[in-house]
This record gives structure tokens, sequence and C-alpha cells, in this order.
């Protein structure tokens, strides 16, 4: 009987060992994790935390580590599944190879940034640690992904002409929206402008639900003539959200000399950058002309500017000489007076020799009245308000006393019985 017992104690016995052998001849990678940071919080494994994050945004994983034996080619990687273009846009990332020794802690940084296009769900990341032989350490930590509350993205922007346009042409575009935030926007503003040029257009869109995309109505904007020959920056911007949130890209457009604009006096052409300005009433603005002489002998140019009222104009150098195949810079200063306001003209006049060309520009006043006038216009309106209530208080005393008199007549006139 007890050597029965004897041996099947010794069966199990081996049994164990084994067990410990094959356990040993498998283990995992020899790490232990003391922390998991993501985006500077701590998170725990498994299921222990679910950490809100955007989509759009760089999620940064920094993992505190210490090794519980000595290995080598060791590497971390971190993965989310479920996206429906991951073979387009991978989300992972991995360390480069490295070697631990026992007893030391080490940290190892990830980044993995996450699609605009990526569902608003709930996902799994998941690290693990591997080596070349030996199986692999992995932790779950979970993410719910969201997005902004207010977020428009501009997905395109469609010029027409495609890459070039003659100056003095048309310039359309069209631009591609999409809602990426949780709210439903109204009354968005899309505004695409040359800035070097002063040329811009503007559309509104009434209403875009979240996760929708639109695209605007043309967007029409002239090139000046004779504007230089080069490639100009187009800025599109979206205004959302009462105002408070902009978004905005920019494309590069090439303009080519157009047909419309000819040299004057035997080679002297003239090049407006911007032919408009905007300027806050008793603000100043300047207009950079550039002339050049296409020929090969010195000539001499003058250019004078006349303005309205609302807008004294200056040139700085009224006239210039040039020789041949230079180029100069003249500036025209703009100031608008105090009280000017809306769409000011200016009219330039270049000349050489007999020949000469008109150039008009435009100054748009924005209302901004000094503290002087500001008091005047508030008195002004002060008066106006005064004299109205006068008016009024006059009709009402004099109604009273018609009635007053009314009154009295009708008991004067009343028989007592």
């Amino acid at each position: 009987m007890k050597s029965n017992k004897f041996r099947v104690l010794s069966v199990l016995a081996l049994f164990l060992v084994g067990i410990m052998a094959i356990s040993s001849a498998v283990s995992a990678v020899s790490v232990a994790v003391d922390s998991v940071k993501i985006n500077g919080e701590e998170v725990d494994a498994n299921g222990g935390d679910t950490l809100d994050i955007d989509r759009g945004e760089e999620v940064e994983i920094k993992v505190r580590f210490e090794a519980t034996a000595d290995d080598t080619n060791v590497e971390l990687n971190a993965f989310i599944a479920g996206y429906e273009y991951k073979d387009k846009e991978p989300l992972a990332a991995s360390s480069h190879v490295f070697d631990v020794e026992a007893g030391i802690t080490y940290v190892k940084t990830l980044k993995i940034n996450l699609p605009d296009r990526l569902d608003r769900e709930l996902y799994r990341l998941r690290l693990f640690f591997a080596d070349n032989d030996d199986p692999i350490t992995v932790s779950d930590y979970f993410l719910k992904v969201g997005t902004k509350r207010h977020e428009l993205q501009i997905k395109d922007v469609v010029l027409s002409p495609e890459s070039a346009v003659q100056a003095g042409r048309a310039l359309i575009g069209v631009v591609r929206i999409k809602n990426t935030g949780e709210k439903d926007e109204q009354g968005i503003k899309v505004r695409m402008s040359v800035p070097s040029l002063g040329i811009a257009a503007t559309d509104y869109i009434d209403e875009l639900e979240s996760e929708e995309t639109t695209t605007t109505e043309e967007l029409y904007m002239r090139v000046p003539k004779c504007v230089a020959v080069g490639t100009y920056e187009v800025v599109t911007e979206l205004s959302y959200d009462e105002g408070y949130e902009t978004e905005t890209t920019s494309d590069l457009m090439t303009v080519t000399e157009g047909d419309s604009c000819t040299p004057i006096a035997s080679g002297i052409r003239v090049t407006v950058p911007a032919s408009s300005r905007s300027v806050n009433a008793g603000g100043q603005t300047s207009f950079p002309i550039t002339i050049k002489n296409l020929g090969a002998d010195a000539k001499q140019v003058t250019v004078k500017a006349q303005a309205g009222s609302g807008v004294e104009v200056s040139v700085d150098e009224p006239v210039i000489v040039l020789n041949g195949d230079d180029e100069e810079v003249v500036l025209v200063d703009a100031t608008a007076s105090e009280d000017a306001s809306g769409e000011q003209l200016i009219t330039l006049e270049v000349s050489a020799g007999d020949k000469k060309q008109d150039i008009t520009l435009k100054v748009d006043v924005n209302e901004g009245a000094s503290g002087w006038s500001k008091v005047k216009k508030g008195l002004e309106v002060g008066l106006v308000v005064l004299v109205v209530l006068l008016v009024i208080l006059g009709l009402i005393i004099g109604f009273n006393r018609l009635k007053g008199a009314e009154d009295e007549s009708e008991e004067a006139g009343q028989t007592y019985y």
C-alpha cells in the first residue's frame, strides 16, 4: 500500500518537474511593466481605465518597465485594430530593438497618429514586448475615440484654371468641406483670397450636419491687369461657431502675362500687385507700383495721383529715371479722412514722354471715427432725441389742457334738480 502511494507521489513529482521545465522553456520576454502613460495620463491594463481621446490627435505612449532577466533584441510594439484604412494609414508604432539587464528600469516612448477618418468608437490599444525567440507579453488599454465639439475641415480646394491664370482673367475656386465635429454647424463663412493681389470672394453655407460633407458655390475672382508674372498664394479660410473658430489652408497659383497689359511709351511697363486695399478712417495705406524699362535707353517716368475728398494721396517719387532693363518701386500713399467711409477711388497717371497710362486704384475705408467725431455724432443723436421728447411732452401738456377746458365747460352747462 505504501509502495503504491510512493509510486503515485513519484509520478506527480515528475509531472510537476516536467511542467516547470516546459514553462521555463516557453517563458515570455523578461520584463515587468511598472506603468503606462497615454498622453501624460497613467492608465491600468485590461479594462482598468478607459481614456477619452479625440481623433486627429497624436497619441503618445510612455512605458516604464523593469527587466527581470538579461535579454537581447527586445522591442516594444503598439497597435490599434479595427480601422478600415489601416493598410493606407497604419495605426501602429514600434521601437528600435534594445538589450535589457536584470534589475534595470527602462522607459520607452511610442507615438501613433489617429486619423480624422477613424470612427468614434471604443478601441483597444495593444502593447506587447517581443524578442527573436520568446513568446510575447501583451497588455490591452482601452481608448474611447471621439472628436471635438466644433470642427470643420477643408477636404479639397479646386481652382480653375487649375495651375496658371492670365492677368486680367477670372480665377474660380470651389471648396469641399466636412463637418468632423459633434455638433451641426450653421452660418459657415467661406472666404477665398489672393492677399498680395487684393482680390477675394466669399460664400456662406447655411447648415452642415455632423459627419456630412458639402461643396461651396463657385467663388469668382478677377486677377488685375498688368500684375507681375509669378506665383501667388491663394488662401482659403472657414469661419464658424459664431466666428470663434477658423480653419485655413493655402494653395499656389501662377499668374502669366495677360493680353490686355500693354507697355507704355515704347517699352515702359507698369505693374500694380494690388489695386485695392482696405484702411480704417483716419488711417493710411500704400500701393507699391513697379515700373520697368523694357528698352535699352534711359527713360524718364512721371507718376501723378489724384483722389476725391475722402482720401489724401501722395507719391514718394513723382519723377524717376530708369536705365535700360532697370525697374523701380514707387509708393503711392493714401490717407483716409476721419469722416470717410466706403469705396474711394484714386486715379494714377504714369507717363513717359508723350505717352501715358491711367490706372484706377481703390481704397475701402472702414468707418472708425476719432474721439471727437464720436462725441460729435453722439451729441447730434442726443439733440435729435431731446427735440423729439420736447415735442411729445408739449403735445401731452397741450392735450391735457384742452381736455381740462372741455371738462369745465361740460360741468358748467349741467342742470341739477
